[in-house]
């Protein structure tokens, strides 16, 4: 009787590409794992540049992770990304996170988010905004 072939342990690189077909199939349990290995040096590239106080009460490192995985997940399901290994994942995501700061920055920086405004415009003006 003949052995069965047994597999071959995965390397690295093989697992690596196995989780990102995962994400791209939409397996819920590899996006997690995902979030999970790469959300903590996503969130230190945001807080790093948050030097401005001003703009560190406004951005919040979580809700920027969170929109560069929700972006993320949504072009990898559309195969947007030929990634060969972590560490080009994990500069794309930095990256993303990055640019994802310096847009709100400019955003705050133009008064677009500019708080003050909201809190001193009239009750009408929120009428419909809040319900």
């Amino acid at each position: 009787m003949a052995v069965p072939h047994e597999a071959q342990p995965m390397t690295p690189t093989a697992s690596f590409r196995d989780l990102l077909r995962r994400v791209r199939d939409g397996d819920e349990s590899a996006a997690a794992e995902l979030v999970k290995a790469y959300e903590p040096p996503v969130r230190r590239a945001v807080r790093t540049p948050l030097t401005d106080n001003r703009l560190r009460y406004v951005l919040d490192s979580g809700d920027i992770s969170q929109t560069v995985f929700a972006n993320f997940f949504a072009r990898a399901a559309d195969d947007q990304f030929d990634l060969a290994d972590p560490e080009h994942l994990l500069g794309l995501l930095v990256t993303m996170a990055r640019n994802n700061v310096r847009d709100e920055a400019r955003r705050d920086r133009a008064g677009v988010r500019d708080r003050r405004r909201v809190a001193d415009a009239p009750d009408h003006c929120l009428n419909g905004v809040l319900s």
